[in-house]
């Protein structure tokens, strides 16, 4: 398996409440016809440059393209193995509306032109960069993203186009890895994927139990029973941080991003069904596998047998409590393809 490592410069005004990112996901400025994209395919070999993502863009589900780099020449990461409560959800891209009364548009069209957000959420975005010194007045850093585990360039990016992986940034002249930092600190919680190796995943439980041992981070607010969602918790923009006021009981994101979903559609009364039943109704993208199962997951040679290996969502829930602990779970993901201008599916680096 191989490694892609990118050189590029993180500003500080991104995060919040200066600007909109939050813990988990960040923007680096790259120089897509420069050598800040290298790749080597296995441990011995040298980095060597790669331009397979210039100009690149992703096909996944549905009809969206979204391009793996904008004019401005930034890539967006989601930080790998974490993940922090939400900031500012909202369902985005397209909405299946067809067969709704004009009534049942409008009503979806209010709750969902709302962002909505969990507790800790605006904790750990300020602590994260509050680490990277913007409250010394550092307003850029330079920074590496780095993935391994990637055989072909699409192995890199996730459906919304958004690289996945790890950020070291260089503070205070030593490199600290953000994505492990969250973890040590208890900002974030562990979050697997089946594309993952066993050595993250054990990198990543290993920083996760250092941050249970931090009294009062997002550990101590956690609740494995599903709490009621709260329409009044809705994203602060540019907000004065108020620690105190960040302080609730919260439950696993990626839970929080699906109960966020049921309930705009039951409160525009698009639809009328239990949360349970809703989350029964994803059960053939929404899956996962134990996470001692994941050398046996990976070793698997067709999609077929996978998706029969893996388990619909719905049963990590007994009632409304969700019956594992995060660091005990790694999820299926959807596959995606990366294109170039032309059309033609990027194979090679």
């Amino acid at each position: 398996m191989g490694i892609l490592k990118v050189k590029g410069k993180m500003e500080l005004k991104q995060f919040w409440p200066a600007g909109k990112s939050d813990a988990d996901t960040a923007k680096i400025i790259v120089n897509v016809t420069g050598e800040q994209f290298m790749y080597k395919p296995d441990g011995s070999t040298a980095f060597r440059p790669t331009n397979a993502f210039k100009d690149a863009f992703i096909r996944a589900t549905g009809k969206s393209r979204p391009r793996v780099f904008k004019r401005s020449k930034w890539i967006t990461i989601r930080l790998q193995g974490i993940d922090a409560p939400e900031l500012h959800y909202k369902i985005y891209g397209p909405v299946k509306t067809s067969g709704f009364t004009a009534t049942k548009k409008a009503a979806f069209k209010r709750c969902n032109g709302r962002e909505y957000r969990q507790y800790q959420a605006e904790t750990s975005t300020v602590a994260l960069a509050r680490m990277l010194g913007r409250d010394r007045g550092v307003q850029e850093l330079e920074c590496e993203f780095i993935t391994s585990h990637v055989d072909k360039p699409s192995d890199v990016c996730d459906v919304y186009g958004r690289f996945v992986g790890n950020i070291r940034v260089r503070v205070d002249g030593n490199w600290v890895d953000i994505n492990h930092w969250l973890l040590r600190e208890g900002y974030v919680f562990p979050s697997f994927y089946t594309s993952m190796s066993s050595a993250e995943v054990g990198a990543v439980n290993a920083e996760w139990r250092k941050g249970k041992k931090k009294a009062l981070r997002l550990h101590s607010f956690y609740s494995a029973r599903v709490l009621p969602f709260d329409p009044a918790l809705q994203y602060r923009e540019k907000g004065k941080v108020n620690a105190a006021a960040d302080r609730g009981r919260v439950i696993l994101p990626k839970l929080y991003r699906r109960q966020c979903v049921h309930w705009i559609n039951v409160t525009s009364k698009v639809k009328d069904e239990s949360f349970i039943d809703f989350i029964i109704s994803k059960s053939p993208e929404d899956r996962w596998i134990p996470i001692t199962s994941l050398k046996q997951y990976q070793a698997l040679k067709t999609d077929a047998a996978k998706k029969r290996f893996s388990v619909p969502l719905v049963q990590l829930l007994q009632g409304d409590v969700f019956s594992r602990e995060p660091e005990d779970v790694a999820f299926t993901e959807k596959d995606c393809f990366l294109y170039d201008s032309a059309g033609k599916l990027i194979s090679r680096w």
